[in-house]
């Protein structure tokens, strides 16, 4: 999948444990962002470790930690 170099792709899921019939994946939403360029490009296996030979895969492809979502009735942050 091409994600591009210039934007994140949101998908939203909503699980409905009773009727799990009715779940639902949407998105994606794309969330513009200043230009970037992935660690490895597409190839993967780059990132340099002290002492090995062997490298690290960058998974420059997603976010590493949750975005979380908070609702305070006057805002949403």
């Amino acid at each position: 999948m091409n994600i591009g170099s210039d934007r994140l792709n949101l998908w939203r899921f909503k699980v409905d444990w009773t009727n799990p019939s009715t779940s639902a994946l949407t998105g994606p939403v794309v969330i513009r962002t200043a230009p970037f360029q992935q660690a490895c490009g597409n190839t993967g296996t780059c990132i340099v470790q002290p002492r090995t030979t062997q490298r690290l895969d960058s998974l420059g492809d997603r976010l590493m930690y949750r975005l979380a979502y908070r609702n305070f009735g006057a805002h949403e942050s």
